[in-house]
């Protein structure tokens, strides 16, 4: 059968749906990805690149979405300009040019380097700037970025910018209250049901992220990572007590204690 070409209403994946069945079905999404890097945004900014005059000083926000590959596009509002600013694309995927209704390929972190064009709907934009959270995000990261892209933000951010990087390693410690302890595991329970990892395909899939090299176990520096991805505290007192809940006093978190751990979030 024939895929028509894709029409412009909705996602790719919906008017493909559409075309293979009568009731479609909505797309699969990456929940371990979502709760990885939920409300993780990396902001660029950009120029038009069009040959009209009136758009030669007109600056966007572009902020990449790490937890689905979205991206939203917005320009700043500018006074005298006569140009009303604001919304210019809602929060989707953006396929990059020369794909096909059955074949495309969506825009990644890689993809927004700093020179690097990006199309969206026949407009072209040209990264010219990035956040200082951006270059943390790559250091931190760089299994998803290629070494050029990182030297390349590194250099346009200058020796101001790579300082304050230095300096924003560096943690702050919270003075925690009674009770935060019991909060934490409750939390991580509660983020964990909001992201679905409570079924056990999810939850495994998940020990098995962290779980490299296969040993059936989760060591201290695993479960920091996971409250780290979910955005909890990260104070050794609170890692402490929580790999205390999670192993029955032990220094290493077992596959089936992780899973009852979590099955337990359903509750």
């Amino acid at each position: 059968m024939e895929i028509p070409p894709y029409n412009g209403f909705g996602s790719i994946e919906d008017s493909l749906q559409s075309c293979l069945k009568l009731v479609p079905e909505p797309a699969k999404k990456d929940y371990i990805k979502m709760m990885e890097h939920d409300h993780t945004v990396l902001r660029y900014e950009a120029m038009l690149d069009s040959i009209r005059a009136e758009d030669a000083h007109r600056r966007f926000v572009i902020s990449f979405h790490l937890a689905d590959d979205t991206i939203t596009i917005h320009e700043p509002p500018v006074r005298n300009s006569g140009i009303i600013g604001g919304k210019f694309l809602a929060r989707s995927r953006i396929a990059k040019p020369g794909g096909t209704s059955e074949r495309h390929d969506y825009y990644g972190p890689d993809d927004l380097q700093m020179g690097s064009t990006v199309e969206v709907f026949g407009h072209r934009f040209v990264i010219t700037g990035a956040d200082l959270f951006v270059l943390k995000f790559m250091e931190e990261n760089p299994q998803l970025f290629s070494p050029e892209a990182i030297a390349r933000l590194r250099s346009c951010l200058g020796p101001d910018g790579a300082a304050a990087y230095e300096q924003s390693k560096n943690p702050i410690q919270v003075k925690r209250r009674e009770g935060d302890l019991s909060q934490l595991v409750a939390e991580m329970k509660r983020r964990m049901k909001s992201v679905r990892i409570t079924g056990a395909n999810e939850i495994r899939k998940l020990f098995l992220k962290y779980d490299r090299e296969r040993t059936g176990f989760l060591n201290r520096e695993s479960v920091t990572a996971i409250c780290r991805q979910l955005n909890l505290p990260l104070d050794a007192d609170l890692i402490d007590a929580l790999m205390t809940h999670l192993s029955s006093g032990q220094d290493r978190v077992r596959l089936e204690d992780f899973e009852k751990f979590l099955d337990s979030a359903s509750c």
